[in-house]
Parts: structure tokens; C-alpha cells; sequence
């Protein structure tokens, strides 16, 4: 911002002499933590904490985002995100058998986001050009849930899923970027010097997309397995073999850039040594 032909760029769009951007932020949190002798604990966190624009989002100009295959221009004159969270979480050992699991909310002001430049005659859908702007709010909810069960001394089934709903107020649609329910499990045998995992990773579809926002689209669930083993061959020597994807599945993740797939069968033998 201190060339010439940059500054020129900002301040005739935006009416601004000055560029100048000062902010101030506090930020507050309080986490509680109540655990009891059987194995059990409860936390409880509260915050509230701001989020300054970043330098692309206050003067970025036709910076070209990925993600949404649009250009942005920075806004000068952009709020910081305020966002009030709050989490509850608790875990817990049976035997052989531990739960963790946590729910969340967040309430976000001024969420910063993007939105059409209009072309010459009005028209926000031909160009591919956006700006940044505040939108008044938004607000996400999910939750974590995550097991693990000692089936034998050398066996071990573990699992992890989780879920994050987002909705832009002003827009009364969903927030970009969100990813769908996921998960992931894994059966892993450990016997002397030699350990096996089989692993699956699976996501729903998601269908809720920001349309006026960002002009996104949704994604198909999936189911991958993954196949992994390996051994200790002597002291600071592993070797380690696997399959990801083993049946080759043709996916791509939600936040895939320009929705390119994840790679097919894939097979790696490794050899380490370590001092």
C-alpha cells in the first residue's frame, strides 16, 4: 500500500482518502475442568474472541480463490468477526472401554465473506470478480464423539466422527466450506515387533451449500479402506507396507480444490532407520 498504482486502486471504489485500517480487539475465555476418580472429566469453555480482517481481505485486489474459482477484492472499511463459542465436553474409561464426546456453539458478528460485483448492466452472475463485505451474522453448532475398545492385550478398535452445521443469518443459508459428517475407524493388532491396521474413512454427502454466498457445490459421501502393517527389523529399523484406497474408490473431499479427486490405489513400502 505505499505504491502509487496501489493505492490508486482502493480508495476511488471504496470513497475512502484514507486507507488507514486501525483496529482493536480484546479477548476473554474461561475453561472448567471437574474430573472424578473413576476416570471420568467434564470441561466446560466459554469464549469470546475477535478475529481481525486479514491484509487480502482489507486490500487484497483480483486475488483468485481456489476454493470458489472466484477473484476478490479487499474492502478497506471491513469490521472484525466477534464470535461467542461455547463447548462442553466430558470423557470417560470403563474398563476397557473410553468415550470422549463434545458439542459446540458459535455465534459469529460481522462474519466476513464475499459477495458479486455487478457487471455494467447490473448483472452479478456473468463476472467471476467478487469483494469482500460483513455480513451481519452467523452461527455454527457440531459435536465430536470418539471411542476406543481393548477387545484382546493385542487388539485395539478405535472410531471418530464428527459434525459441524453452519447457517449464514443475513443470507438464511448455509455457511460455505463446511464439511459433512465424517468419520474414521480402525481395528489394529500389536503382537512383539509387529503391528496390522485395517482403516476405514467414510463421509456423507454434503448438500447443504452456500448458493448466493459462494456459489458452491455439494459433494457425494464415500467409503474408503485402507490396509496398513509393519514390523521392527532391529534396533531403530522399521519397515512398513500398505494399501490406501484399496478398492479404488473415485472420491474428492468437500473442500477439494476445484473438486480434484483424492488419489486411487495407492501401494508404498517404507524402510526407516533411526538413531
Amino acid at each position: 500500500m505505499q505504491r502509487e498504482e496501489a493505492i490508486a486502486v482502493l480508495p476511488g471504489r471504496w470513497d475512502l482518502s484514507d486507507l488507514t485500517q486501525s483496529y482493536a480487539l480484546g479477548n476473554v475465555s474461561l475453561s472448567l475442568t471437574q474430573e472424578s476418580g473413576s476416570g471420568g472429566r467434564l470441561c466446560l469453555s466459554l469464549a469470546n474472541v475477535g478475529r481481525f480482517p486479514t491484509h487480502v481481505e482489507n486490500y487484497g485486489h483480483h486475488v483468485y480463490n481456489y476454493v470458489s474459482g472466484y477473484f476478490y477484492t479487499g474492502n478497506p472499511d471491513l469490521k472484525p468477526e466477534r464470535s461467542t463459542h461455547a463447548e462442553f465436553g466430558f470423557e470417560k474409561w470403563i474398563s476397557k472401554v473410553g468415550v470422549r464426546a463434545s458439542i459446540l456453539a458459535n455465534h459469529v458478528l460481522h462474519y466476513i465473506g464475499g459477495r458479486n460485483d455487478a457487471d455494467l448492466l447490473g448483472n452479478t452472475s456473468a463476472l467471476r470478480f467478487r469483494t469482500y463485505y460483513n455480513s451481519s451474522a452467523a452461527f455454527l453448532t457440531g459435536g465430536e464423539a470418539s471411542i476406543v475398545v481393548v477387545l484382546r492385550e493385542w487388539l485395539e478398535l478405535t472410531g471418530t466422527a464428527s459434525y459441524t452445521r453452519g447457517q449464514n443469518l443475513e443470507l438464511d443459508e448455509p455457511m460455505c466450506l463446511i464439511p459433512p459428517l465424517t468419520g474414521w475407524t480402525s481395528l489394529r493388532a500389536m503382537r512383539n515387533k509387529w503391528w496390522g491396521d485395517l482403516e476405514a474413512r467414510m463421509a456423507m454427502p454434503q448438500n447443504r451449500v452456500a448458493r448466493i454466498f459462494a456459489d458452491e457445490d455439494g459433494t457425494d459421501g464415500y467409503f474408503v479402506v485402507n490396509v496398513r502393517e509393519g514390523t521392527t527389523l532391529g534396533p531403530g529399523i522399521d519397515l512398513s507396507v500398505g494399501i490406501d484406497n484399496l478398492f479404488d474408490v473415485h472420491y474428492h473431499e468437500h473442500l477439494s480444490f476445484g473438486n480434484l479427486p483424492n488419489p486411487g490405489r495407492n501401494f508404498y513400502l517404507t524402510l526407516s532407520y533411526s538413531i
